[in-house]
């Protein structure tokens, strides 16, 4: 990018380096000039994502787990059976991730 910005290769040829359309590196380079190498970063970078689950939903949904009735249940079954009777949402991995720790 900073090849780009500085006229050494083209827009085109930078796009084919990133792997990306010319479009979205004309995108970058308007972002480059005005904030400066930060813009190349992601914006939510050392932030937490939107998508990630409370702590309290987190804790809650493990004690139950370790209810006798939840014994021996995989993360699929556990999922489903947290949303349809304690409304607790979260996704399959999220579920196998949190059995790991």
């Amino acid at each position: 990018m900073k090849k780009a910005r500085k006229g050494l290769i083209t827009q085109r040829q930078a796009a084919e380096e990133i792997g990306q359309s010319e479009r979205h590196v004309r995108r970058l380079l308007d972002r480059l000039k005005g904030k400066g190498d930060s813009a190349l970063v992601h914006a939510l970078r050392g932030r937490r994502s939107n998508r990630k689950l409370d702590e309290k939903t987190k804790e809650k949904a493990l004690v139950i787990l370790q209810r006798d009735v939840y014994r021996g249940f995989g993360p699929t079954l556990a999922a489903e059976y947290w949303a349809s009777k304690h409304d607790i949402h979260a996704g399959r991995e999220t579920v196998r991730t949190w059995m790991i720790e």
